[in-house]
């Protein structure tokens, strides 16, 4: 539900950031709340089409079924920290299975893959029997790079001067004088899409 104010748990710009790109003087304070909850929703939908969550919010608790292989893709990245690894066909989750990250562990942090070397070998084929807990993603409006920070800002601009300042919901084309002019009504525009297919998550 919208509530006028930037979510830093989610927002992948900030409402300064957003105000200078819609050339919205700072000063002017009447439509800082439709600008934040437009960022927020479209932080959320980059989130969901991409599959990733992007900001750094809260540790993650995640479960994986081993593939016999000496590699770990998790599911979010880039890794922030690795706070516990487990390999346990029980699932009791006690120190007799948990993995030395220091010691037998290379982690990847851009890509969010954990190779185990030293004496670790592979995770064992199973069902829900690896865990990783674990913090990844972006500080908020610190390393968020720069064309994923693009493209929220394009996508926020779109909805803002398409679906809000001119209303133009579900509008495929409107008359000005003697020409028609055409407006897009794909989910993504093209440049965009071509941003964020760039992080998006790929099921292994």
């Amino acid at each position: 539900m919208p509530n006028g104010t930037v979510d830093t748990t989610i927002a992948l710009i900030t409402l300064t950031d957003a105000k200078v790109f819609l050339k919205v003087a700072s000063a002017t304070t009447s439509e800082d709340a439709i600008i934040a909850d437009l960022i927020n929703g479209s932080s959320v939908w980059i989130n969901n089409y991409c599959d990733r969550t992007f900001i750094n919010a809260a540790e993650l608790t995640e479960y994986y079924d081993g593939d016999g292989g000496d590699s770990l893709y998790l599911r979010q990245w880039p890794v922030v920290s690795i706070t516990s690894l487990y390999q346990d066909f029980t699932r009791a989750w006690t120190s007799d299975y948990a993995i030395d990250v220091t010691a037998n562990v290379q982690i990847d942090s851009v890509s969010g893959i954990l190779t185990l070397w030293n004496n670790e070998s592979v995770f064992s084929r199973g069902s829900g029997n690896v865990r990783a807990i674990y913090r990844a993603g972006y500080n908020h409006n610190s390393n968020v790079p720069y064309d994923l920070q693009f493209a929220c800002r394009k996508l926020v601009a779109w909805k803002y001067f398409q679906d809000y300042s001119q209303r133009r919901y579900g509008v495929s084309s409107e008359s000005q004088g003697d020409r028609t002019v055409n407006y897009t009504n794909d989910p993504l525009l093209p440049d965009v899409k071509q941003i964020l297919d760039r992080y998006r998550r790929i099921s292994i």
